[in-house]
């Protein structure tokens, strides 16, 4: 299971002047991610859907339908780290762009505070184009990674069939090769008999 520092708190300190910011996540659902190994690209399970805000508000919310304002309220007493984390907006997006999220608004903040002031959207949008820009680039290299770990595998499985081909064909030509040779000594001792068996004959 993935465990943060300590001084975790106290890493994620930001200057706000600059737009520093963070995007805050279930802290669940990442505990869920790292525990099935969910980033490995032969993971057999991940979740479903990245559950950004769900476990934070009263009610989950159905895809493409709002929540209404009384019930996308947050839930009292949520605790940093334990029910929820900060991360990098170019992570998000990349959370985001693998596993799709649960439909709810995004949560920015300037510190690592749910309940506090809300980044404002006008600024969050420019500040966020080029996290996202970044983000897919690197799901774009990430893809052409495995794509190519993928090629090399198949093909150094290829090699491997093939060189396995060779072998067993060989073996079958020594094998050939040896019964025609057997054949082939049957036959001349045979022949030899016979010319002995003959000669004694004629000697008679």
């Amino acid at each position: 299971m993935f465990v943060y520092p300590r001084d975790y708190p106290r890493r994620l300190a930001i200057n706000p002047n600059i737009g520093e910011f963070w995007m805050l996540i279930d802290a669940h659902w990442v505990s869920r991610l790292f525990r099935e190994d969910a980033l490995s690209p032969t993971a057999a399970a991940a979740p479903p859907s990245a559950g950004f805000n769900a476990a934070f508000r009263r009610a989950a919310p159905t895809r493409g339908v709002p929540l209404p304002a009384e019930m996308s309220k947050f839930k009292e007493d949520l605790q940093a780290i334990s029910d929820y984390r900060a991360i990098h907006p170019v992570v998000w997006y990349i959370f985001r762009e693998i596993y799709t999220t649960d439909g709810t608004p995004d949560i920015c903040r300037w510190k690592l505070e749910v309940y506090a002031e809300e980044v404002a959207a006008m600024r969050r949008t420019r500040i966020l184009g080029p996290s996202q820009t970044k983000a897919i680039h690197q799901l774009r290299r990430f893809a052409a990674r495995i794509k190519r770990t993928a090629l090399e595998e198949r093909e150094a499985k290829e090699r491997q069939a093939s060189e396995e081909r060779e072998r067993i064909e060989e073996a079958q030509r020594k094998m050939t090769s040896y019964r025609h040779y057997q054949a082939w000594r049957s036959s001349k001792r045979l022949l030899v008999a016979d010319e002995e068996h003959g000669a004694s004959a004629a000697d008679l």
